[in-house]
Parts: C-alpha cells; sequence; structure tokens
C-alpha cells in the first residue's frame, strides 16, 4: 500500500510547520457560528489514529471549522458515513478492526459506538443506502470482504459472514439501490460485480471478474447506478465500465490517462463527471462522462491541491469538491462548474487542523 503506513516521526513538528508555511487557514476552535442546516466533513487521520468533523457551509461550501474529533483502531484507512448522516464507520487498516460512531445531525460531534474486528488490513468501507449492511474491503492475503449487518435502533454492530474477494481487495462501492456491489482487486487486476441479498446481506457474484488497468485503487458508482470508474494506482490510468441494469453486470466503455498514482475517484451526483486525486504528482484530473456510453473525456484541471492528496468526497448537490491532502495535513476545498466541470479554488482553500496528520480518506454527509 505504499509508504503510507511506514511510521510517522514529528508529527506534531510537522504539522506546525504546515500550518505556518502552506497558505491554510487554522481553523481549530474558532469562533464562527455552524448556520442552521450545516453539513460535516469527515477526515480519517492515519497518523494520530484520530477521526475529525468539520462544518461545512452548504450555501458556500466553505469549510468553517473543526467541530469533533475521536479516536480511532490503528491506522485509519478509510472513512464512510450512512446515508442518513447519523453514522460513521471506520476502517483502521493496522489494528484489523472497524469503529463506528454516531454522529449529531445539528453539531456534527460524535460519539464512540464501538470497535469490531474486521479480516486483515481493512482498506475500504461501504454501506448500504438502508444502513441495515456495512461491507469491509479487506487487502491482506487473498483478499476478502466481511460483512456486517447494523441495527440502527440499538446502535450495534454483528458479523454476518466473510466472501472471499481477488487478490489484495482494495476498495469497494455500492450501488445506490443496494443491489450490487463491485469490489477493485489491486493484485488481480480486476473488478468482482456481487449481487446483495436484501435479507441477510450475503454477496453472490455476478458473472466473471472484468477487467482493469494495473493495480485498480479506488473505485465509484454513479448515483443512478448506470456508470463505474476506477483509478488504477499503477499505470496512471482511469477506466469507466457501463453497468446491465438487469444484472449488475459491467462492460468496459474506455480507459483514459490521468496524472501519476491515482488514490481517490468520485463521480459527481447527476453522473456527468469524475475526480481523480493524484498522489504521485499532486495534482486532480477530471473527466465528462458521456451519459450513454460511459466514455471519458478529460477536462482541463487547472486548480491544484497540495502535497500527496489521497482522499476526495462530494458534496450531494455536486457543488462542492474536496481533497485531503496526506502529506500537507490538510483538506483542500474546490467549486465545481456545473457547465464544464472544471475547478476553482474555494475559501479557504486548503483548510487546516491540529488534530489533521496524514488525513488519507473524506466522506461528507449528505
Amino acid at each position: 500500500m505504499g509508504n503510507y503506513l511506514a511510521p510517522r516521526i514529528f508529527i506534531i513538528l510537522q504539522a506546525v510547520i504546515l500550518q505556518a508555511c502552506s497558505g491554510g487557514a487554522n481553523n481549530t476552535g474558532n469562533g464562527t457560528a455552524i448556520p442552521s442546516g450545516s453539513k460535516f466533513v469527515l477526515a480519517a487521520n492515519n497518523g494520530n489514529n484520530t477521526l475529525t468533523v468539520i462544518a461545512m457551509d452548504p450555501a458556500s461550501g466553505k469549510l468553517l471549522k473543526s467541530v469533533s474529533t475521536a479516536t480511532t483502531g490503528s491506522s485509519p484507512y478509510a472513512v464512510e458515513v450512512d446515508t442518513t448522516g447519523k453514522f460513521a464507520f471506520v476502517a483502521n487498516h493496522s489494528s484489523n478492526s472497524i469503529s463506528a460512531y454516531t454522529i449529531d445531525p445539528a453539531t456534527g460531534t460524535l460519539s464512540a459506538i464501538g470497535n469490531m474486528d474486521s479480516g486483515a488490513s481493512p482498506t475500504s468501507i461501504a454501506a448500504t443506502a438502508s444502513g441495515k449492511f456495512i461491507y469491509v474491503a479487506n487487502y491482506a492475503t487473498a483478499g476478502s470482504i466481511t460483512i456486517l449487518t447494523m441495527d440502527t435502533q440499538a446502535k450495534t454492530l454483528a458479523n454476518a459472514g466473510t466472501t472471499l474477494a481477488g487478490t489484495n481487495t482494495s476498495a469497494i462501492t455500492i450501488s445506490n439501490n443496494g443491489k450490487y456491489l463491485y469490489a477493485a482487486n489491486r493484485l488481480s487486476n480486476n473488478i468482482i460485480t456481487y449481487m446483495i441479498n436484501a435479507s441477510t446481506g450475503a454477496l453472490s457474484q455476478v458473472g466473471n471478474p472484468v477487467a482493469t488497468g494495473l493495480g485498480p485503487t479506488a473505485i465509484s458508482v454513479s448515483q443512478n447506478g448506470k456508470i463505474v470508474v476506477v483509478a488504477n494506482l499503477d499505470d496512471n490510468t482511469v477506466t469507466s465500465y457501463t453497468v446491465d441494469p438487469n444484472s449488475g453486470a459491467l462492460t468496459l466503455a474506455g480507459t483514459k490517462s490521468c496524472g501519476t498514482s491515482p488514490k481517490a475517484v468520485v463521480i459527481s451526483p447527476l453522473g456527468n463527471y469524475a475526480y481523480t486525486a493524484n498522489s504521485g504528482d499532486d495534482t486532480l484530473s477530471g473527466f465528462s462522462i458521456n451519459a450513454s456510453a460511459g466514455t471519458l473525456t478529460t477536462i482541463n484541471i487547472a486548480a491544484t491541491p497540495q502535497k500527496a492528496p489521497s482522499g476526495l468526497a462530494m458534496d450531494a448537490t455536486g457543488s462542492y469538491l474536496y481533497v485531503a491532502n496526506y502529506n500537507s495535513h490538510s483538506i483542500s476545498s474546490f467549486l465545481i462548474d456545473q457547465a464544464n466541470g472544471t475547478l476553482s479554488a474555494n475559501s479557504p482553500a486548503n483548510f487546516i487542523d491540529g488534530n489533521q496528520t496524514y488525513p488519507l480518506s473524506l466522506a461528507i454527509t449528505r
């Protein structure tokens, strides 16, 4: 998984230096009021084993201030928020566990539900729209997917089994209708499609694995369930697929080059744009999506994040894009031009919080 899981030295000193030099704004505990109806951006911080919550003004997309911080397991690698915005889940890579929290929808305050064992080296986590089932991609050994059930009333998790996947399962995503799960397997260089049993959450493979580029490491499905896009870390490409509406099966639509070492990918809510965070050259890549053919057309993205962009999140309107900058300990904020998909920096352009240390993954309440 690259050098992101290596031991960290002088973390606090680095964060202080970067706050002074990076042009970001230190927004810890400032007096900014949280507007009614605010949304929240959550950051999984791989360097200090925390999950931070940042208030976002939905009218402007501006990141306002940190409102809550909670302890995770060791090396949090991915964060997921359910569609109600009331629950958050974190995959802890080094402690082989999942942390679960409630989110206060008015204040963003986190309250720990507890931890649960997963498979070895979890790297990705996804929840069905109902919040009933949680799935965890386990990267180590052959690769597997852990199935968890969530009782939202009792606020408890239970293990419902494990499904074998491809070699080194690196990322998973679930269709908005909750019928299909797509798993990207980094060393198998493929995607496996699964049908989700609506009663038990069990996974049944659909057809044969579909080829990707080299080292698929991130995957996203459009909200209408018609398009899947994958970022391939090892050959600096993005592959797109159309989805059979009856079976969930994928058909390759095309491949495009992107920046170096793409670590994350996201599709806009309308399914018309896709973006990758490229950790190797500190860039973002953008693409328009042909709604019927699923093909990609490159967008000229002049806006740049900070160092080692590794996580992406987009708000429910498709107006704002947020980037976790791993080596800058910051989150970049961009406005999305709805007419052409280009990006421009929001204000502040780079949000810095003393609790954010090596942020690796982002999620946003809807």
